[in-house]
């Protein structure tokens, strides 16, 4: 038995295995791991809530932006079109003003079938006007502007709070206002000229 436990104590069991390098392995975390857990779960909780109020105000942006693209570009195609109609006088304008405008703002137009999301009900201060120019060449001109205003709805928590008050009303939606100046094209050697300046036409 005595030299059983002093081969044992030598690192050599009863069969003449060798014992020396094993080892008996704890179960479960040690401290140091449990503590990087902890610590972990803590900047996570610190974390979260603002990747989230990121992720929120990311989609917000996101639709107002692409509604504001669109509606962009239709008042440009809009005034660019209006441009090209030959305007000399208010008995044009008495003509071209409506036209410009349903081809704009009504139902079908272009901003109704150019902008994705688009609400009629949220636009507000259509407007197509005519103002007084002198051209290059010192000769009478006039300019064309189609404007819009537009009430882009909020409906994200939190992100909603924060842009409501930046257009001056908490109606929970932001306004943001747009426009598109172009000169008619008229012949260069006729003097053009409208009153009162400007003349708008702000819809029937």
């Amino acid at each position: 038995m005595a030299n059983r436990d002093s081969s044992w104590l030598n690192g050599i069991d009863a069969r003449g295995t060798s014992t020396v390098g094993l080892r008996r392995r704890r179960c479960g975390r040690g401290a140091g791991e449990r503590g990087s857990l902890g610590q972990a779960l803590v900047e996570f909780a610190l974390v979260a809530p603002i990747m989230v109020l990121i992720f929120a105000a990311l989609v917000q942006f996101a639709f107002i932006f692409e509604r504001q693209i669109g509606i962009e570009n239709a008042i440009r195609d809009g005034a660019r079109r209006a441009a090209t109609y030959e305007t000399v006088d208010n008995t044009d304008t008495a003509v071209n003003g409506p036209f410009v405008w349903s081809l704009v703002f009504l139902g079908g137009g272009l901003l109704d079938t150019n902008v994705q999301g688009y609400d009629g009900l949220q636009a507000h201060d259509r407007k197509v006007c005519y103002r007084n120019q002198t051209s290059a060449n010192g000769v009478g001109a006039i300019l064309v502007k189609v404007s819009v205003g537009y009430h882009h709805p909020l409906f994200m928590p939190i992100i909603s709070q924060i842009l409501d008050p930046l257009d001056g009303s908490s109606d929970n939606a932001l306004n943001v206002d747009t426009s598109s100046e172009f000169q008619i094209q008229n012949d260069p050697t006729i003097a053009a000229s409208v009153s009162p300046d400007p003349t708008c036409y702000t819809g029937p």
